[in-house]
């Protein structure tokens, strides 16, 4: 499981030891290819062998199946936490750690790198169905953005550039109002009874209430949703994939 030259092929995203079905696994799937399990720092502590067990042994056996199917995947992982810390306070594997860390890649926060502020917002706003909206980010906006310390990263980023496109009304991004004040802590909106809720959780829920009125109102027809919402088909499908929304035949 080094990284070798392997021909190309889709890679699996996935959280460690995940399903996709009942048949097979992201290890599976991705046999040929490359498996990227997300915030390996996160697997829970007695899961950590399975997965060690599957490494070494070259085996996975899927859900559902009596059988070991023998895997040939190239594993890259990522985690947001300091792994040795983690292996000191017995909360991760130090075998597996040395296992999956033949090759240790640090990346830079996204305060190192400012120079990535404007392509990123440009690739979200591509994933968003609007790319010219990035000609609606104005000059101070932007010097709001480059200066801003971007406690969440790339995820804060994100989530900015969603909210303020969804407010924005085909006009100029605010973004003033959106950046985490006092130095980094989530900013958050006036909720009902529950209290205030991150600007996140209110442009999903936005997001998945007009999905849902436009699937229902249109019978679930793509080319209808599409044609009604002004995005793309392949920008549409992908919001019904992620709401559990299914295109009619």
């Amino acid at each position: 499981m080094n990284p070798t030259d392997r021909p190309s092929v889709p890679s699996a995203l996935c959280n460690p030891l995940g399903a996709v079905s009942r048949q097979s696994s992201p290890f599976v799937e991705a046999h040929g290819g490359t498996v990227f399990l997300d915030e390996l720092g996160e697997l829970p502590y007695d899961l950590q062998p399975k997965l060690l067990r599957a490494i070494e042994a070259r085996q996975i056996r899927p859900v559902g199946s009596l059988r070991y199917q023998s895997i040939d995947v190239r594993i890259v992982a990522a985690t947001r936490r300091n792994l040795h810390a983690e292996i000191n306070a017995n909360r991760f594997r130090e075998d597996l750690y040395y296992r999956v860390a033949q090759s240790v890649v640090r990346l830079p926060s996204l305060r190192e790198r400012p120079e990535d502020i404007a392509l990123l917002m440009t690739h979200f706003l591509e994933d968003l169905g609007d790319p010219g909206a990035i000609g609606r980010i104005d000059e101070p906006a932007r010097n709001l953005l480059m200066r801003h310390d971007w406690p969440g990263n790339v995820r804060e980023l994100r989530n900015v550039i969603r909210a303020a496109l969804a407010h924005s009304n085909g006009g100029p991004f605010e973004v003033a109002d959106l950046l985490a004040p006092d130095g980094g802590r989530p900013l958050l909106v006036q909720g009902g009874p529950g209290g205030a809720q991150p600007w996140s959780e209110q442009i999903e829920k936005f997001e998945r209430e007009f999905f849902s009125t436009l699937h229902r109102e249109t019978g679930g027809n793509l080319s209808e949703m599409a044609r009604r919402s002004g995005l793309a088909r392949s920008t549409v499908r992908r919001y019904l994939a992620r709401y559990g929304l299914v295109v009619s035949e």
